[in-house]
């Protein structure tokens, strides 16, 4: 079985809570707060593959993001959340991309940009927004509804199979940097300075 480290992220009270519940338990709760971290695990079985996706859902108060940094490292999907009814949510996936990067410098891993509360009226224009940040940093991009369920199941599969291709060895080869011969067991010869 292939073990991925999923962190949910994102501001607060963008559904990160609700969007683990709904898969886990498959229910809407209207109110969901974290404090630090919750951990979750969750077995998902795609073709030919199971893979055990450890959930760690990170709360987006300001004061707890130095904390949150700590369950980033070996992250192999971090799933970036922000609200449809809220544009500021939007602007601020800028600030926490960046905190992800400054936090995994040489690691592996990949971002799902989420549009959660899709079912909200009044969201396409942040839907389109939300979408066309996600392809100006490369990263996918998955609509979901907490309350209807929507999205939520193609959200964690996917997240299942980006994490298959970030753990499972590469086909390319390796390469190996030609290092020089040295003889310890001859002294070096002294040479004068002058």
């Amino acid at each position: 079985m292939i073990k991925s480290k999923v962190v949910m992220v994102g501001s607060i009270s963008t559904g990160k809570s609700a969007l683990v519940n709904r898969l886990l338990h498959n229910e809407f709760k209207e109110s969901v707060s974290t404090t630090g971290a919750l951990y979750f695990k969750k077995s998902i079985s795609l073709d030919n593959s199971d893979v055990m996706v450890n959930i760690w859902d990170t709360a987006g108060q300001e004061r707890f993001k130095s904390i949150s940094k700590m369950y980033y490292r070996n992250a192999n999907i971090f799933i970036l959340v922000f609200d449809a009814t809220r544009p500021e949510t939007l602007r601020d996936v800028r600030d926490w991309t960046a905190l992800i990067r400054e936090n995994c410098i040489e690691e592996r891993y990949d971002i799902i940009l989420t549009c959660n509360k899709c079912d909200c009226e009044g969201t396409e224009q942040l839907i389109n927004e939300g979408e066309r940040m996600a392809e100006e940093f490369g990263f996918d991009y998955q609509r979901t509804s907490c309350k209807t369920g929507d999205g939520i199941t193609e959200l964690f599969e996917k997240a299942a199979r980006k994490s298959i291709k970030l753990v499972q060895p590469s086909n390319d080869p390796v390469k190996y940097i030609e290092a020089k011969k040295v003889d310890v067991a001859q002294p070096a010869s002294k040479k004068g300075c002058c």
